[in-house]
């Protein structure tokens, strides 16, 4: 694959990041000819900081990207190529790490929910970058029901994690049944100027798992009912189409349904989301073959100890 493309001169002091939600298999990277990396996995997505590698705004850049999906590799059909969504992001110097804000709810009950954030964030730069992160809790009815502001200092060419944590009264639980989204907006600010944002959904509950009781979502035991699905839309193929992603888990709760099993690999980003949003519980398998192969000759198994 080449794609060719050009820099506007308002951000020639950007960073710029490639992501690809999924490529099957073996790829490698190039831009302007400078290798960014390999990628063997064909299911977990990857990004490159490709800043280094571009010409100046308003140059013609290329970028090239090679597939070998060589051989007997999968017991399944697993189509080839850039089969889910690819991303060029534009960023500040100093901004939110690619998936960069984890949200978790340590604490729930009817009455109250404790909300925890961790932001990561990169300071690309070469000075000290002092920034305030702000983080807004948004309902499922769109309204702001809690927020906090913190302020911290990002030293050059470094990391730093940012908790912060809001509680809430009267949570709107999520459940299978009552799968409500509550939405972290969080916004970077270098002297009171937005510099950045990102919105992460998520829902309000509990989960709880033992040998006596076995699965419980908010307090009360939950029967899995689910099925094994693969990562193929049937007759339109391997390529995540957003629409057939979204029908094929909508079909599966119509059928009663509340669990399925990714077979045998992860999913696209996208399905995942969708999981959350129509209240769909996922297993969420990570590889098929590990140290050795199964019935095909040439699976993962041949990259797993370098990549795993």
């Amino acid at each position: 694959y080449r794609k060719h493309f050009k820099l506007n001169k308002k951000d020639r002091d950007k960073i710029i990041y490639l992501r690809f939600d999924g490529v099957y298999m073996n790829s490698d990277i190039w831009v302007n000819g400078k290798h960014t990396g390999n990628h063997p996995y064909g299911y977990t997505s990857f990004y490159y900081d490709i800043t280094p590698c571009l010409n100046t705004a308003g140059q013609s850049n290329v970028m090239a990207v090679r597939v070998r999906n060589e051989g007997e590799n999968a017991r399944w059909y697993s189509g080839s190529g850039i089969f889910r969504h690819t991303w060029i992001t534009l960023v500040n110097p100093t901004h939110i790490g690619m998936w960069g804000v984890y949200v978790k709810t340590p604490l729930v009950s009817e009455k109250s929910a404790d909300i925890s954030i961790t932001t990561t964030l990169v300071n690309s730069g070469k000075q000290d970058a002092p920034v305030t992160v702000q983080v807004q809790i948004i309902d499922p009815s769109g309204y702001v029901v809690g927020a906090a502001k913190s302020n911290s200092t990002v030293l050059p060419g470094t990391n730093t994690n940012l908790d912060q944590t809001i509680s809430i009264t009267d949570p709107v639980l999520w459940s299978v049944d009552n799968p409500k989204l509550y939405n972290a907006r969080v916004t970077l600010l270098i002297k009171n100027k937005e510099t950045d944002n990102l919105n992460t959904a998520f829902g309000i509950r509990t989960i709880n798992m033992d040998a006596q009781n076995g699965l419980s979502i908010n307090g009360k035991n939950l029967e899995l009912k689910g099925g094994c699905i693969h990562h193929d839309n049937g007759p339109l193929g391997s390529a995540t189409i957003d629409r057939a992603e979204e029908r094929k888990i909508e079909l599966l709760k119509k059928a009663g349904f509340n669990a399925i099993r990714c077979s045998h690999n992860p999913p696209s980003p996208y399905l995942l989301d969708v999981c959350d949003r129509l209240g769909m519980l996922v297993i969420d398998e990570l590889y098929d073959i590990w140290e050795k192969p199964k019935i095909s000759p040439d699976d993962y198994s041949k990259f797993i100890n370098k990549s795993w």
